[in-house]
């Protein structure tokens, strides 16, 4: 059965608390594996300025809506050779399960990885570090979603796509 979020604040609420519940089980949420600043593990927070990165702004919030388009910069210790994006898609919302996401991701210059048929669940893109020139103060990151949606209730000023867990080299 598949619910119209958009029509009942309860469901709405219900599917927040549920999307809440799933990321902290699955150590995803803030605080188990979240970054500084309410930034997803990986973000630096410190860096001076990040755009399009929704950070956590209370306990129990899902961490961390991205927009159409973000802009943030990524540690990265000498030897990486790649960069894991951990997303979360949610069923039910932004109607991904009929209309899958995809997102194209650039590092520090090097080719862009894209990647769709970003589904509901968890997803990890690898992103190879390859070409890319990464300075000391860290690798900066573009991303570009190819759909966003207005959440129920949300400002139609603020299109979401994806939730971005955190980013990772190795």
């Amino acid at each position: 059965m598949r619910f119209d979020l958009r029509s009942h604040p309860v469901r709405a609420r219900l599917w927040s608390i549920g999307v809440a519940s799933l990321l902290a089980a699955t150590g995803c949420g803030h605080g188990a594996s979240g970054g500084a600043g309410g930034l997803p593990q990986g973000i630096d927070a410190t860096a001076g300025s990040y755009s399009g990165v929704y950070a956590q702004s209370h306990a129990g919030d899902s961490c961390c809506w991205v927009a159409k388009s973000a802009r943030f910069k990524v540690p990265v210790p000498a030897g990486s050779t790649k960069l894991a994006f951990k997303f979360f898609v949610p069923n039910g919302v932004g109607d991904y399960d009929r209309m899958p996401a995809d997102v194209t991701i650039a590092v520090a210059g090097g080719p862009s990885t894209r990647r769709d048929h970003l589904g509901p669940g968890m997803a990890t893109i690898i992103v190879p570090l390859a070409g890319a020139t990464i300075p000391q103060s860290g690798a900066d990151v573009t991303m570009t979603m190819g759909r966003t949606f207005i959440p129920p209730g949300g400002p139609p000023e603020a299109p979401i796509s994806v939730i971005l867990l955190s980013v990772t080299p190795s």
